[in-house]
């Protein structure tokens, strides 16, 4: 950029002071006058800057010319240093704009310029600003002028920003090829004629995305479901008997603690003791303890299963429970065989506490809780018959048909064949396999009724 432009044409103080004494010319060679200009603090004139174009050099017709092209040079308002300058070029298609920034060393340059009269002084000035300046096009229809203000960073016309554009007007010639090949590249909607088939196309790989998502979502929400109504599950071991951690729905040293002296005197001398007391158990207990009666006369110790009934014989008596309960555990523990102890850990795992104003505590069974009741029964009756038995009498005890029970089965992937005892009825063996199959692509989860 010249500096006729930029700096201003109010004089300097010079000091005239020639750096070398004029000499002849000799051999046609001259030697030349070296006048270093300083300015006076006080003076209004200023030095020249520089300008540094990166993408491109502009045409020096275009920027030289006055008419088409307007400079502006000014200092910002926010801020104190005075080297802190903004410079400003407009013309009908591009706007020129830089910021100078002070901490770059302007003492490194000055620079020169030959005297047109007497063509034999050089003359130095010192560089007041150095700008590196930034080049945007602006489109016709939307050509403005820039708002009468000096300070660069005030919001400026800068629409029309576009790289293709950019290159295509200020990049080197290999840019401005590739970039008006790539706009002639461009395939315009309106051209493709198959162009609702392709809508149609995204369209549907979008429903299939979101229709994924919701499925992710759904299996998500019924893992979380199980967790809550299951007792704890690995999903990847491959031994059934490691599935379920049976502690998470009673303690082993609780069941350790569970009196069955008075069921084991019953199931000795052949079971006599068990039919006369058949009134005290429900019918998948009654069944289970009968036929552990041969292996007793046999004398296997079989205190633990016996243990476990016992307490499923209570889980099923506390299935049978109304939704709120409003006996207090002392209470509740007439209609048990079991200490309080167990009633208060039934009530913590199937329960969720309802107090009202009055300070009465109530227990309230929700539908995740009952199905919570319901799947301990399952799995402790799957652990009892080492994960495969008949399951008609548990129905019946639980009061479901063999129909929904058997839904209870397969949320847990369990399998179903026919009894052998043909008078059961057929698919009335249950069996667990090993690593667990949830259902988890269902869209609700399993319901009580």
């Amino acid at each position: 950029m010249s500096s006729s432009k930029i700096k201003n044409k109010e004089k300097s103080e010079k000091s005239n002071k020639p750096l070398e004494k004029e000499k002849e010319p000799e051999n046609n060679h001259f030697e030349y006058n070296i006048n270093y200009h300083i300015l006076k603090d006080s003076s209004d004139s200023i030095n020249p800057c520089l300008a540094v174009f990166p993408l491109n050099y502009p045409s020096l017709e275009t920027i030289n010319n006055s008419s088409e092209t307007h400079w502006k040079l000014g200092q910002n308002r926010d801020r104190k240093l005075s080297t802190d300058k903004s410079i400003l070029g407009i013309n009908s298609r591009i706007i020129y704009e830089s910021r100078n920034k002070p901490m770059q060393n302007r003492n490194q340059y000055v620079l020169g310029v030959l005297n047109k009269k007497t063509k034999r002084d050089i003359d130095l000035y010192d560089i007041d600003a150095i700008f590196n300046m930034n080049q945007k096009i602006r489109k016709l229809e939307q050509n403005k002028f820039i708002k009468n203000s000096m300070n660069i960073d005030e919001e400026e016309d800068n629409l029309g920003v576009n790289k293709n554009d950019m290159m295509a007007q200020l990049g080197t010639a290999k840019a401005k090829r590739q970039a008006i090949s790539s706009q002639e590249n461009v395939i315009q909607e309106s051209n493709i004629s198959s162009i609702n088939i392709l809508k149609e196309v995204f369209k549907k790989k979008a429903e299939e995305n979101d229709i994924e998502k919701t499925k992710q979502e759904q299996i998500q929400n019924q893992l979380s479901l199980f967790k809550e109504i299951l007792p704890k599950f690995d999903l990847e071991t491959k031994d059934v008997s490691q599935i379920f951690e049976f502690n998470s729905v009673i303690e082993n040293e609780k069941v350790k603690n569970i009196d069955h002296k008075e069921i084991l005197k019953m199931l000795k001398k052949n079971g006599e003791g068990l039919e006369q007391n058949k009134n005290q158990f429900c019918d998948f207990v009654y069944e289970y303890l009968k036929s552990l009666v041969p292996k007793i006369n046999q004398g296997k110790n079989l205190s633990n299963k016996i243990k476990y009934t016992i307490y499923i014989n209570e889980l099923i008596k506390f299935f049978y429970l109304p939704k709120m309960i409003k006996e207090t555990p002392e209470k509740l523990k007439l209609k048990f065989t079991l200490s309080e102890e167990y009633i208060k850990i039934m009530l913590e795992h199937y329960t969720k506490i309802n107090c009202s104003n009055g300070g009465k505590v109530t227990y309230i069974k929700t539908q995740n809780l009952i199905l919570k009741n319901i799947y301990h029964i399952l799995c402790l009756a799957l652990l009892l018959n080492w994960f495969e038995f008949d399951f008609t009498s548990l129905a019946n005890s639980l009061r479901l048909d063999n129909k929904k029970i058997m839904t209870y089965f397969r949320e847990i992937g369990c399998t179903f064949k026919n009894n052998e005892d043909k008078s059961k009825g057929k698919n009335t063996v249950v069996k667990l396999t090993a690593p667990l199959k949830l259902n988890l692509k269902q869209k609700t989860g399993p319901k009580i009724k």
